[in-house]
């Protein structure tokens, strides 16, 4: 029997704009030999999406947070964004936060990346200077910059963070 302690981590996004990121970021956590949690892995249910969301989350270690250029779909009942309202869920929980804002530089596709009207880029720019003032975040150019930084990020909090193991 193995003794190696497997991890989750929940991956917070948005899903078009981001889809190859979210992708490539779900190989390396199993690479890591880790369990990996989004949306993209959930299965048809009965159960409300974001009573869903909040077991997946509260039944993850890590939540990692990809803040890319859209601020994404927006749940009613809040009026925010499913990402940053799992963000906001995820630290109520205590739950150790890896947070990664595209750089400035970082562009997409049109097509990946569908117009969003004048209120969602008001909120996500304050939905980033909140992150960015809350918590130590990395920047990120491309996807396999993107990788590169959050396998770094979940090496050192498996060390620093004293989660319980799967």
């Amino acid at each position: 029997m193995s003794t190696e302690v497997r991890y989750q981590f929940f991956i917070s996004s948005t899903y078009v704009d981001l889809e190859q990121e979210r992708k490539k970021v779900s190989d390396l956590i199993l690479e890591l030999n880790h369990i990996p949690a989004g949306m993209e892995l959930f299965s048809a249910d009965n159960e409300e999406q974001w009573d869903t969301i909040q077991k997946v989350i509260l039944n993850s270690d890590y939540y990692i947070l990809i803040i890319g250029n859209r601020y994404g779909s927006i749940e009613a009942a809040s009026g925010m964004s499913y990402t940053e309202k799992e963000y906001h869920f995820a630290l109520e929980h205590k739950i150790p936060v890896l947070a990664f804002l595209a750089d400035k530089d970082y562009s997409v596709s049109l097509d990946k990346s569908p117009r969003e009207d004048e209120a969602s880029y008001q909120k996500l720019s304050e939905f980033k200077d909140n992150v960015k003032s809350t918590r130590m975040i990395q920047f990120w150019t491309n996807k396999d910059d993107l990788t590169l930084k959050i396998m770094g990020s979940i090496v050192k909090a498996i060390s620093k963070y004293d989660r319980p193991a799967v």
